[in-house]
């Protein structure tokens, strides 16, 4: 009896897991991983790379980031293709658009299902860490703005915060693993 359940409970995680991804490919969605670093005299350099979740036809195009408007944004530096657009947002904001419209080869937009890093933002006196972001998507089968996504920014993780996670979820394969035989 407790084997059928475990493989029911099993089949059941294996469907959801089977279908949630194509339910939710839909929607643009994107992801922002930052690295932050410690340069000394109270400046601090947030380094991010954005995903584009998505696998279809639609291309990140625009980044804003929003902080504390009593934090001094520093310096700023976006990657090749990408312009700082900072002109009438305000204290407390950042933003990076691409210069040239499309996909690439021709453009400079971030494709679906890839991402861009070398968007870096330096504060001084003082830790953001993750951010408020909101990403503007374009849909190039009907040329027209498709949807924007708002989430927060994510560290990057550790590589031992990591190594710690896969020994425990080892150790959890083995003490599951025992317990069936």
């Amino acid at each position: 009896m407790k084997l059928i359940r475990t493989f029911v409970i099993g089949g059941l995680l294996f469907l959801i897991s089977a279908f949630v991804p194509t339910m939710a490919s839909a929607i643009p969605t994107a992801n922002v991983l930052y690295l932050e670093t410690d340069l000394g005299n109270g400046i601090w350099q947030y380094s991010y790379t954005v995903y584009n979740n998505l696998d279809s036809e639609f291309g990140l195009f625009d980044i804003l980031f929003e902080f504390d408007p009593s934090v001094v944004l520093a310096e700023s530096s976006s990657p090749n293709g990408w312009t700082e657009n900072f002109e009438n947002l305000g204290e407390g904001f950042a933003a990076f658009q691409s210069s040239f419209a499309g996909l690439p080869p021709g453009g400079y937009d971030i494709a679906p299902g890839d991402s861009l890093g070398e968007f870096v933002l330096q504060f001084t006196q003082q830790l953001v860490s993750s951010l408020a972001f909101t990403a503007a998507f374009w849909d190039y089968d009907s040329d027209a703005f498709a949807s924007s996504y708002h989430d927060t920014t994510t560290p990057v993780p550790e590589p031992a915060t990591l190594l710690l996670m896969m020994s425990g979820l080892a150790g959890i394969g083995v003490i599951g693993r025992k317990r069936i035989t």
